[in-house]
């Protein structure tokens, strides 16, 4: 049976159970029609082109969005065919003078009484491409209309299996968690890895479990995805879940800049084994960059920054340089696709063939010896999205932003930006202390909570929604 009329069927047998159900004028497999309220309720299939265009609609619900046949032809002309209303919040009932006694519970009911137009879209994730992937990084960069929400596997209290479990020390696939590392970085009970256990078997491997029944958003976007990426999303999650106070050793600033197009400006901050933190600006201009580097160099006092001299780059290391000496004997210019060092010096050896290539190698060896990155999903999603390419004589690069950007990929501009705190290899004999967090609250959170309930104004059974809000778990 075709989904648009499993779809129907739940609305229709809705109606027809409903103790007071409104009154219906047309009534077929494709359209319900409430006369005296003066909508409808219509069902389409994703593979029609345009569906929906010209329809003045109220609210719009997108299943299974990732996966439409025609995406950019719906976001064109469905979505777009949802009416901009903002809706109108109100008194819908007052208590009268002489209430009866189920009355006297509430003086006043408040709610929408113009209701507002919403689009829901839900969908399991087709991967790190398309229309669907596209508005949810905007959402999650909280760039655009959309909202992210997103649901883990964990929080369905079925989804666990009785008996006895005995974790498996060594993973399944190449690039996995074993099922005791999975365990133990999503604090998950035996009953509920069982279930797992079972559902790999059923769907026939880790890779489709994980994007069928995915436990964050790196996972579900990278999951259709893996094979030749550079960084494996197993060894980013380890990262994420490695605790550990600020070292004490010199700051380290990485800097990939973009200048007005759709590429973020990213600044990543290292200590020793800790990238402390990566902030990014969008669509900053070349005076703006300058002002917000200097500014950085003024407050954090970084040893040294190493800033990429494509795009609009260079003219970014030069201006500050030549703002003060002191600017100059900071900031340093790196060329992303420069020969690599090893290559200077073993030419006929195989190995990294730029400069980007090799900070990305150094990157990755610093991540399996333990290095720590923030627990952040936008900047996961950059570090395992990359692939790696190889040239006739066995030397190897990465595929370029624009290569990405080919297989509907995001720019892995955070990402760029932590490698480039690896592209000096330098000695200092001093260096600025890192803060020492003070007062409440400065220790780690042991439970970060993996849905956030947001409360909305309370219309019927819908008084609010659950809204995903960072990490899906904490090492325990």
């Amino acid at each position: 049976m075709a989904a648009s009329n499993v779809l129907f069927g739940m609305v229709d047998l809705m109606q027809q159970k409903h103790p007071f159900p409104p009154a219906v004028g047309t009534d077929n497999a494709k359209e319900l029609e409430f006369v005296k309220r003066g909508s409808s309720y219509q069902v389409a299939t994703a593979g029609q082109k345009a569906g929906g265009r010209g329809g003045a609609i109220s609210f719009f619900h997108g299943s299974e969005a990732a996966w439409w046949t025609n995406a950019p032809d719906h976001f064109a002309s469905s979505v777009q065919g949802v009416d901009e209303v903002r809706g109108v919040w109100g008194v819908l009932w007052k208590q009268p003078p002489n209430p009866l006694p189920f009355e006297q519970a509430h003086t006043e009911i408040y709610g929408w009484v113009k209701a507002p137009s919403e689009i829901w879209l839900e969908t399991t994730s087709a991967g790190p491409s398309g229309e669907f992937w596209k508005r949810y990084m905007d959402a999650m960069k909280r760039t655009g209309r959309y909202r992210a929400v997103f649901v883990p596997w964990t929080v369905q209290p079925e989804y666990t299996e009785q008996g006895e479990f005995v974790p498996n020390p060594e993973p399944e696939e190449e690039g996995d968690l074993s099922e005791r590392e999975y365990q133990e970085v999503h604090d998950l009970s035996d009953a509920q890895m069982l279930w797992r256990r079972s559902k790999i078997q059923e769907l026939g491997s880790t890779g489709k479990f994980r994007q069928e029944y995915p436990i964050d958003v790196t996972e579900a976007f990278a999951a259709a995805d893996i094979e030749g990426v550079f960084i494996k999303p197993a060894l980013v999650l380890r990262a994420r879940k490695r605790q550990m106070p600020d070292p004490d050793a010199p700051l380290i600033i990485g800097v990939d800049p973009a200048g007005s197009g759709g590429d973020r400006f990213a600044v990543a901050y290292r200590r020793g084994d800790k990238i402390l933190k990566v902030v990014h600006r969008n669509k900053l201009e070349h005076d703006e960059a300058v002002a917000w580097l200097s500014s950085i160099i003024d407050t954090d006092k970084p040893n040294r920054m190493n800033i990429d001299r494509g795009s609009m780059g260079q003219n970014i290391v030069s201006a500050l340089r030549n703002l003060s000496k002191r600017y100059a004997d900071v900031v340093k210019g790196i060329d992303f696709g420069g020969t690599s060092r090893m290559k200077q010096a073993t030419p006929k050896r195989a190995g990294p063939w730029n400069r980007r290539a090799e900070m990305y190698g150094d990157f990755k060896e610093w991540l399996v010896e333990g290095g720590a990155i923030p627990d952040d999903d936008d900047l996961a999603s950059d570090i395992s999205g990359i692939k790696q390419k190889w040239r006739a004589n066995n030397d190897w690069l990465l595929e370029s932003k624009s290569d990405m950007k080919a297989r509907g990929i995001r720019s892995s501009d955070l990402s760029d930006a932590c490698a480039l705190t690896f592209a000096t290899r330098e000695f200092f004999d001093t260096w600025t202390k890192p803060a020492q967090p003070q007062g409440f609250g400065a220790g780690a959170m042991p439970n970060e909570v993996r849905l956030n309930r947001v409360h909305a104004p309370d219309v019927g059974d819908n008084d609010g929604y659950w809204d995903y809000n960072g990490p899906t778990s904490w090492m325990s």
